[in-house]
């Protein structure tokens, strides 16, 4: 198996553990362990599964639709529903139409900047950003990051390792530019954004990280000489805990 069928086998995988244990996967769960990007990339869309599936369980059916469609059943009982080629077509719209919903969900006017700048970074990571550099160590990807002139490792509550891989790039906010570090390392995998206080909320008392969980995603907002950074990390890796030591 490569590429494309890795990912189609691995986009089959439930989102919430049921498969890990299954001997069905056991072959690409051992490819993907060797192949760091792909195993990034399953991260990622486990965690967007997982952001579906938990809107999904939140949608209550209103009590008229039962008996609605078994009357609409009941007009032809001829004809077995599911062979009408009309339903799959219907219910093909239903499911892409729903399915795109969701994906805009929560839609966030009135919310504070800073809520709206996290859930869009959540956003941003799970559509699989791409990198205008990646380096090998943590050192050069705050170089980077200083000559972007979004902040610098003294600003951090917390140290980054030495090494592993990290992927930088450029992002827009609302018109506001944006600096991005996505830290993997170990197996684990961070997310660091860099924007302007003034994007934000000016005078804001966030010297001290303020904790928020989105979704899948624990965050951690915090600001430091006119810039504010957002550290995202997924619930079941604990990344975020772990560097606050948390």
């Amino acid at each position: 198996m490569e590429g494309d069928e890795l990912r189609r086998m691995l986009s089959s995988v439930r989102p919430g553990g049921q498969d890990d244990g299954n001997p069905q996967f056991s072959g690409v769960f051992r490819r993907m362990k060797e192949d760091p990007e792909l195993e990034r990339w399953f991260q990622w869309q486990r965690a967007v599964d997982r952001v579906i599936a938990s809107k999904l369980s939140e949608i209550v059916p209103p009590p008229s639709l039962k008996p609605n469609l078994l009357s609409l059943w009941q007009e032809v009982p001829a004809v077995s529903w599911w062979y009408r080629p009309w339903v799959w077509a219907v219910g093909t719209c239903v499911v892409f139409g729903l399915s795109a919903w969701l994906l805009t969900l929560p839609t966030n006017r009135g919310l504070p900047p800073s809520v709206r700048f996290e859930e869009a970074m959540v956003r941003q990571i799970e559509a699989t950003p791409q990198f205008e550099n990646v380096y090998q160590r943590s050192e050069e990807a705050l170089r980077w990051l200083t000559e972007k002139r979004k902040g610098d490792s003294s600003d951090f509550p917390f140290t980054l390792p030495a090494t592993g891989e990290f992927g930088c790039t450029t992002l827009s906010w609302e018109g506001h530019p944006v600096a991005l570090i996505c830290l993997s390392w170990r197996g684990k995998h961070a997310h660091l954004f860099v924007v302007e206080e003034q994007a934000l909320e000016p005078g804001a008392a966030w010297e001290k990280p303020q904790f928020r969980r989105i979704g899948a995603w624990d965050t951690a907002l915090w600001k430091r000489d006119g810039k504010v950074y957002l550290l995202l990390g997924l619930q079941e890796e604990g990344t975020v805990r772990d560097f606050f030591g948390g």
